[in-house]
């Protein structure tokens, strides 16, 4: 193993770590470890160093001046987000810390001959197997393993139902390192679809081995919409790239649909059944937030700060599990318009030939219908990034190849 391959590994790990807010200084704080913001702070601030020295040292590089001023703009809208809701400047961007290194990978193209695709693929298996394990192990034994663990908001580790599988008569679910199951699943999909799709070093039984760890990870995390994401992620190996164009402009589009007539799919009879329950829950929310919130061209504009907004937790409980309304309400359109364009630029990149990543990309449109998860996707597409050999100018005529 070579230094750019250990490199590449800690990087990916880095990624891994910050993919969800709040996990690491969630694991420091069970293991009793001190300072565990200051921790989480310094692992930041490594990965972006990185990340600006992978740009440095690649020789063959340009600066792409389309993507210049989606930075600009991003700086611009986190700026006013912070004026309009009253929320420290910092908070946006540590929080929006991948958006930020995505779009550093858009302005300067790039020949990653710093980069180990190993290194970066054995750094996502690695993080997924000692979850996998910790996940199983809360399932069956129904020990949240974590001390942190028991803050936890009940409704995401467990469940109030009794849907149980594999002999299991308890309602923890597999949560990992997480603060829910979703989370947790999503995690395991990851490392799956990296070992499903590309060509590891790796004999043929561990192989196997580990799809059926992910698999029964994803299980226990007994959540439909990452049941539903798993099985997708695999028939996207079978299915050709113009469908794929479909799958993720159809899922944003019905993300957008499903927040207009929230309040009909929510009172629909044909989802009045205890399997969607969740489901109306969801809705309940969106359609809450649309009344909280009320929209000058500002907040259309520039959003509310809606991710950072503590103010609503006063009053209800409710979340807004759909992508792109919290989006909006979290940024408005700008924000929207930026991290949409990235995500997609990604998921159709044609210098990539590792479709483990972008496959997860195509679904992001799907999955953003009932859920808010933009940290995941935005880490997903940093990987796929790194793994390219340069980013494409911007082109809508080549873009429009891709569905001729």
């Amino acid at each position: 193993m070579n230094l750019k391959s250990v490199g590449s590994f800690v990087y990916s790990s880095l990624i891994m770590l910050f993919l969800v807010p709040g996990t690491l200084g969630r694991v420091l704080s069970s293991l009793h470890i001190p300072a565990p913001s200051m921790i989480s702070n310094m692992l930041m601030l490594t990965m972006v160093f990185m990340t600006l020295f992978l740009i440095v040292v690649n020789v063959e590089k340009t600066v792409n001046i389309f993507y210049l001023f989606i930075g600009i703009l991003i700086l611009i809208s986190f700026y006013k987000i912070s004026v309009i809701s009253g929320q420290p400047l910092m908070w946006r961007i540590s929080g929006y810390i991948l958006l930020i290194i995505l779009i550093l990978l858009f302005i300067f193209n790039k020949s990653n001959s710093m980069v180990s695709d190993q290194g970066l693929f054995w750094g996502i298996i690695c993080f997924a197997i000692i979850n996998a394990f910790v996940g199983i192990f809360q399932y069956f034994s129904q020990n949240v393993l974590l001390s942190s663990a028991s803050s936890l908001y009940e409704s995401t580790i467990r469940l109030n139902s009794n849907m149980w599988i594999l002999g299991s008569s308890g309602t923890l679910r597999g949560f990992g390192f997480f603060s829910s199951g979703m989370t947790f699943g999503t995690i395991m999909v990851l490392g799956f679809s990296v070992l499903w799709y590309e060509k590891l070093k790796i004999n043929k039984l561990s192989k196997i081995l580990l799809l059926l760890l992910f698999t029964l990870a994803t299980v226990t995390s007994l959540t439909k919409n990452v049941y539903i994401f798993y099985l997708l992620v695999i028939a996207l190996k079978y299915i050709p790239q113009v469908i794929k164009f479909y799958v993720f402009f159809g899922g944003i589009f019905a993300q957008f649909l499903s927040g207009l007539f929230a309040v009909l799919l929510q009172n629909s009879s044909y989802f009045q059944s205890d399997f969607f329950a969740t489901f109306r829950i969801r809705y309940t929310g969106l359609i809450y937030f649309q009344n909280y919130y009320v929209n000058d061209w500002q907040g259309i504009i520039f959003g509310h700060g809606f991710q950072y907004d503590s103010s609503y937790k006063n009053f209800t409980a409710l979340a807004l599990d759909n992508q792109l309304w919290a989006l909006f309400f979290e940024g408005g359109i700008l924000l929207i318009f930026v991290v949409y364009l990235l995500i997609y630029r990604s998921a159709f990149n044609k210098n990539t030939v590792h479709s483990s990543l972008t496959n997860i990309l195509v679904l992001f449109g799907i999955f953003g219908i009932s859920n808010n998860y933009i940290t995941f996707f935005l880490g997903v597409a940093v990987l796929s990034n790194l793994l390219c050999n340069s980013n494409r100018e911007f082109s809508l005529s080549e873009d429009m190849k891709i569905v001729s």
